[in-house]
């Protein structure tokens, strides 16, 4: 199942900003709440493929999340 997700990404040094990627969801293994990130709130990491990504709290992905692994993220 591939979703659309808006994934964190460094453009220069000190310089974040989400893009547009969509990624199969069936391959997540695990999530957790992503520390605050330079002036970007409201992220998850998910762990797929033997790493780790940084996406935005989006409703679909956080209902996918939570009904998958039954471990409730906040959407703040």
């Amino acid at each position: 199942m591939t979703y659309k997700l808006e994934l964190l990404m460094e453009i220069n040094e000190d310089d974040w900003q989400y893009r547009t990627a969509y990624i199969d969801v069936s391959k997540i293994y695990g999530f957790t709440e992503a520390p605050y990130v330079q002036d970007i709130p409201d992220a998850v990491n998910i762990f797929i493929c033997g790493g780790m990504m940084t996406i935005l709290q989006q409703d679909h992905i956080l209902k996918y999340l939570n009904e998958r692994f039954k471990k409730p993220v906040k959407n703040e």
